[in-house]
């Protein structure tokens, strides 16, 4: 299987790269079937979202038939919001609205029958600190709670070595067994 990402086969409205293709994101599924590709790696940012299809009812069945009719699976929702909405380094209030935000693109991206939400903890948000990961993994909770609900992959998009991703999920298993106890 061959993928690209939203956004990538149409010229970006805003001249930026990293963008939805507003206006051009259903032509994106033809191209990409077009230019052989399997699969499109659905796109949502901070920005654009009352143009982005996951937002709603209509827009999430569309996304569903326009990959049976040109045979492209949407196996990945990239939540590029994220970039703007960090889950450490703010304060509580901010941290809370992005976790709740994460659980909605969580239930939209089942709604949709994407099976895997890709979370950047990049840039602005990428995990320094111990207390970075402490937040990160206290906004996460809820959000992995209805992912496991409803059968949702999370994927967190970092720059970490596999030992620090070892140890975050060790810490995140660890954290659950307190929470439970």
């Amino acid at each position: 299987m061959l993928g690209i990402l939203q956004g990538r086969l149409t010229k970006p409205w805003n001249g930026e790269l990293q963008c939805f293709p507003k206006g051009a994101w259903e032509k994106e599924f033809e191209l990409a079937h077009a230019c052989g590709f399997d699969e499109l790696e659905l796109f949502v940012e901070q920005q654009h979202n009352a143009d982005n299809p996951c937002w709603t009812l209509d827009g999430r069945r569309r996304i569903r038939e326009l990959g049976r009719q040109h045979g492209v699976a949407v196996p990945t929702l990239c939540a590029d919001c994220f970039i703007d909405r960090p889950f450490v380094r703010v304060v509580p209030a901010a941290r809370a609205e992005s976790s709740a935000l994460l659980t909605r693109v969580i239930e939209r991206s089942a709604a949709a029958g994407i099976p895997v939400v890709l979370v950047p903890v990049l840039e602005g948000g990428a995990i320094v600190t111990a207390q970075d990961e402490r937040d990160l993994l206290d906004a996460l909770a809820a959000p992995l709670a209805a992912a496991g609900r409803l059968g949702i992959g999370v994927a967190l998009e970092s720059d970490w070595t596999g030992a620090a991703l070892r140890a975050l999920k060790q810490n995140r298993a660890s954290a659950a067994c307190v929470s439970l106890g």
